[in-house]
């Protein structure tokens, strides 16, 4: 009985390792973007592929700052209000300003950023690990 189950054990284990080298663990898998960087995103895809493609690690690199206009007004970073207790843990995620993702859910967002309809009021969350296989 032992050496059957020493033997599935050690299945089970080669199949996880070869799953887990295919999987990006530092690639992010929750996307929060406004239309500004929706739309670089788009835009840019294709120059984030191709550096990506000849990158060790086939991740793409998106850097929403690269999207920002130099010449538009800033905000003069008034005091935000602090938050109430409780309140933190129902907060929506906030945009990032970089983003790490592997070369399919890069895809994948590309494709749900090109059929989405939905509004950014102020910002749109895409659930990558729920809608990309």
């Amino acid at each position: 009985m032992r050496p059957v189950l020493l033997a599935a054990l050690s299945g089970l284990l080669v199949l996880s390792s070869q799953n887990a080298s295919a999987e990006c663990y530092v690639c992010d898998d929750l996307v929060v973007l406004d239309r500004q960087a929706a739309t670089c995103f788009l835009e840019k895809f294709d120059s984030f592929a191709a550096a990506s493609s000849q990158a060790d690690g086939k991740r793409i690199e998106f850097d929403t700052t690269s999207c920002m206009d130099p010449d538009a007004e800033k905000s003069r970073g008034g005091l935000s209000l602090m938050p109430t207790i409780g309140g933190m843990a129902n907060a929506a995620p906030k945009a990032k300003a970089r983003y790490t993702l592997d070369d399919q859910t890069a895809t994948c967002l590309k494709g749900l950023l090109e059929t989405y309809d939905g509004p950014f009021d102020p910002d749109a969350q895409f659930d990558l690990s729920k809608n990309c296989p």
